[in-house]
């Protein structure tokens, strides 16, 4: 027999390929021994890099273990990766330039993973706090909760989002402006600066109603009871001279409004709401009639509320055209006024005695248009008589018509 040494040398052994060797357990026998076979009885193999042989691709692919980093590749080096690190807890696949990464560094607890559907959607399906979405033909089955939704605006690159707060639904632009929002007592709409809004207001609805838009305009109405005017219809009550008052309605104060007065916003303590007692805004400066008497939000301690008492106070009964409020002037003289409300030429206005006529004279005013700037427009309310006296409006009957443009 020849030596061994001059046998070829097979450089890339299989498992099956055949060994010679003595077995000491059966009278020093020389036999064949399988590669596997030795493998298997569990001989210490310790080596830096496994190599596997891929018969297909007539290549080597290798298992190696770097900084407790299991690495796997195909035959192609390189081109087909898995990554497993038992440290940081993550499973990488990698194809090509492209990596799928399972990182399980964030839990805090066990977690099962399935892939429910064709789409290869990963959820989690038990011990999670998540809800669980599933998707059968893009529909999604199960509720899902969310403190707000964002909505991405591509030519704004920001995103919008649609958010709830005691029981009302805002909606914000991409720049965060709130342009629409939705409550039990109605829908309003912004502008994008905020400081303009239409309120749909169905407070006054007593009856079901079908609205439409008729005309290029925009202009709401009812098909029911179309009206060719806005309207505001008040009584009036006026007692005593010029009286400015200062009420502060902040938590410590707790002082509530007093529905039919006209009062100022003297300061807001920031956070303050009025807009739920007749205030178009919360700006300072603003000047609405109260139609309730607990603000929504009392801001600070430092809000409060200007107000004249000898200004009649106005038991509103309809309101139509938009905000409205009175002023004292001087003895037996009193202002209804609006910003740009009051169209020159398509508003008219009655003033009704309704109650008892005063035993100092026949208590007979009369209203007429005065018109300060193009802006502010006011209707005066002036004694008819020469008295020229205060405490005469007992309930007289305002009525003012806008007629459509």
């Amino acid at each position: 027999m020849a030596k061994i040494s001059v046998y070829p040398t097979i450089s890339s052994p299989l498992g099956d390929d055949i060994l010679i060797g003595t077995d000491i357990h059966h009278q020093d026998a020389t036999k064949n021994f399988m590669i596997s076979d030795m493998f298997a009885i569990g001989l210490d193999t310790s080596v830096t890099k496994l190599k596997i042989y891929d018969p297909t691709l007539y290549g080597y692919g290798e298992v190696s273990l770097d900084n407790d980093v299991f690495r796997v590749k195909g035959a192609p080096t390189n081109t087909r990766n898995l990554l497993l690190s038992s440290a940081t807890g993550y499973l990488s696949f990698k194809k090509d330039n492209y990596d799928v990464k399972l990182d399980a560094t964030a839990n805090t607890d066990s977690r099962t993973y399935v892939l429910p559907d064709a789409n290869g959607h990963v959820a989690l399906v038990e011990t999670t706090t998540l809800q669980q979405v599933t998707s059968q033909n893009g529909t999604t089955t199960n509720d899902i909760f969310v403190n707000r939704l964002g909505i991405y605006d591509e030519v704004f690159e920001g995103y919008a989002n649609i958010q709830s707060r005691d029981s009302e639904i805002y909606f914000f632009n991409a720049p965060q402006q709130n342009v629409f929002s939705i409550k039990e007592t109605g829908i309003t709409i912004k502008n994008t600066s905020n400081s303009r809004y239409g309120l749909i207001n169905p407070s006054l609805i007593t009856d079901y109603r079908n609205y439409d838009l008729p005309d290029k305009s925009g202009t709401v109405a009812l098909t029911s009871d179309l009206r060719p005017y806005k309207v505001f219809t008040a009584l009036l009550t006026q007692t005593g001279g010029s009286d400015s008052q200062t009420t502060y309605v902040g938590p410590s104060y707790g002082n509530n409004l007093t529905i039919g007065i006209s009062y100022t916003i003297g300061d807001n303590g920031v956070t303050a709401d009025f807009t739920n007692v007749g205030a178009p805004n919360n700006n300072v400066g603003t000047i609405f009639i109260a139609t309730g008497t607990v603000p929504a939000d009392r801001g600070d301690d430092n809000t409060y509320l200007t107000f004249n008492g000898g200004a009649p106070v106005a038991t509103v009964l309809e309101n139509t055209i938009g905000n409205i409020w009175f002023t004292y002037d001087s003895v037996g003289t009193y202002y209804c006024n609006s910003n740009g409300l009051f169209i020159i030429g398509k508003t008219v206005n009655t003033l009704h005695q309704t109650g008892n006529i005063s035993d100092f004279g026949d208590g007979i005013y009369y209203a007429y248009m005065y018109i300060t700037n193009p802006n502010l427009q006011r209707i005066a309310i002036l004694d008819q008589t020469l008295l020229q006296t205060d405490d005469m409006l007992d309930d007289k009957l305002i009525e003012i018509r806008v007629y459509n443009a």
